[in-house]
C-alpha cells in the first residue's frame, strides 16, 4: 500500500475521526442509537478455519442501545479503497464472517449465544465512479424456482468521498469532512483554509492527533502541488511558515506560467515571420527561463530578417 494510503488510514485510527464519520456521513437511525462514548478500536486480525491469518483495515466496537431490545455490542468494519473492487461485498462479508467465527471461538457472544451486529463500511477515495453493487445479491445472475432463498443476503455501506457533497465544515466541525475535502483540494488557498480549521478545532491537548494531521496535510500538499517545498513545519501551530511556503510555491508557479506563455508567443511570432521553426531552435526556446531574455528576443524579432540574425544557428 502506498505511503499516503497508510497515512490516510492512520487518521481513522482515532475515535474522534470515526465518530465524525458515523455522525456526518452514515445518516441512518441506528447511528443515533450508538453510545459513542464506548467506541473502541479492536483487533482486526483473524485466523480462519484453514489457519490463514487475515487483516481488515480497521475494526471498531461500540454499545448499541436500540429503542426496543437489550443493549448489545456492535462492530463497525472500515475498509479503505483507492480503486474500485469488483467484488467488494464478498470481501467485506468474508471479514465479517471471520470476525463472527472468532467471537464464537473465544466465547465472546451475548447470553444465549446471539451474534452481535456487524456493519461494513467501504470508504472509497478513487477518481473513477464506483460502479460495483453494494448488495451481494446483485452479483449473482437472476435465478428462479425458489433458488433465491439459498443465496446469501448482505449489503455494505459505501462512502465515495468525491461524491459525498460539500458539507459546511465550519458549522459541522466534522474532522472526517476535512479529510475528505483535503483529498480533493485544488488550490493553496483551500489547503490554507483547512489547515486553519484543524488548528482551531484540535486543542493542544490532542498533540498526537494534531501531529498526525500535520503529517497528512503535508503529504497531500506534496501530492497535489508538484514541486512545492515545505520546510520548518512540524505542527499545526506552524501555520505562518506553511502559509509562506504555499505562497512561495504560488509565486513560482505563476512566474513559470508567464515564462511558458512568453515562449509560446515568441514561437508563434517566429513561425508567422519565418515559416517553419526547426526543432533545434524550438528546443532552444523551450530552455529559456528568463523573462528579460524572452522580451529581448521578441523585440529583436521585429527587425531580424532571419533566425540567424536573431542568434539561432
Amino acid at each position: 500500500m502506498p505511503e499516503h494510503d497508510n497515512g490516510y488510514k492512520l487518521l481513522f485510527a482515532y475515535p474522534r475521526l470515526v465518530k465524525d464519520l458515523l455522525r456526518g456521513y452514515v445518516q441512518e437511525a441506528w447511528v443515533e442509537q450508538l453510545d459513542l462514548s464506548t467506541l473502541e478500536r479492536v483487533s482486526g486480525s483473524f485466523v480462519s478455519d484453514d489457519l490463514r491469518e487475515r487483516h481488515n483495515d480497521l475494526l471498531w466496537r461500540a454499545l448499541w442501545k436500540p429503542e426496543n431490545g437489550e443493549p448489545c455490542p456492535i462492530y463497525i468494519l472500515l475498509e479503505f479503497q483507492s480503486q474500485p473492487h469488483p467484488h467488494m461485498p464478498v470481501r467485506i462479508l468474508a471479514y465479517e464472517v471471520m470476525l463472527l467465527q472468532e467471537l464464537i471461538r473465544r466465547n465472546k457472544l451475548a447470553p444465549g449465544g446471539t451474534l452481535p451486529p456487524v456493519v461494513g463500511i467501504a470508504v472509497y477515495r478513487g477518481k473513477p465512479r464506483w460502479r460495483t453493487p453494494v448488495d451481494l445479491g446483485r452479483l449473482f445472475p437472476p435465478v428462479s424456482g425458489g433458488l433465491g432463498r439459498y443465496l446469501p443476503r448482505f449489503e455494505h455501506i459505501l462512502l465515495d468521498e468525491r461524491r459525498l457533497g460539500s458539507a459546511d465544515l465550519e458549522s459541522s466541525r466534522n474532522l472526517a469532512g476535512v479529510v475528505f475535502r483535503l483529498e480533493t483540494v485544488t488550490s493553496p488557498e483551500e489547503a490554507l483554509q483547512l489547515w486553519l480549521l484543524l488548528h482551531e478545532w484540535l486543542p493542544r491537548s490532542e498533540a498526537e492527533l494534531r501531529r498526525t494531521f500535520t503529517i497528512w496535510i503535508l503529504r497531500v500538499v506534496h501530492r497535489s502541488f508538484p514541486g512545492v517545498t515545505i520546510s520548518g513545519v512540524a505542527d499545526l501551530e506552524d501555520f505562518p511558515m506553511f502559509e509562506e511556503n504555499m505562497k512561495a510555491w504560488r509565486r513560482r508557479m505563476e512566474a513559470e506560467a508567464r515564462i511558458e506563455g512568453m515562449r509560446d508567443v515568441l514561437l508563434g511570432q517566429m513561425k508567422q515571420r519565418f515559416g517553419r521553426v526547426p526543432m533545434k531552435v524550438r528546443q532552444q526556446i523551450k530552455t529559456l527561463d528568463s523573462q528579460a531574455e524572452l522580451r529581448r528576443l521578441s523585440k529583436k524579432l521585429l527587425s531580424a530578417g532571419s533566425l540567424e540574425e536573431m542568434g539561432f544557428h
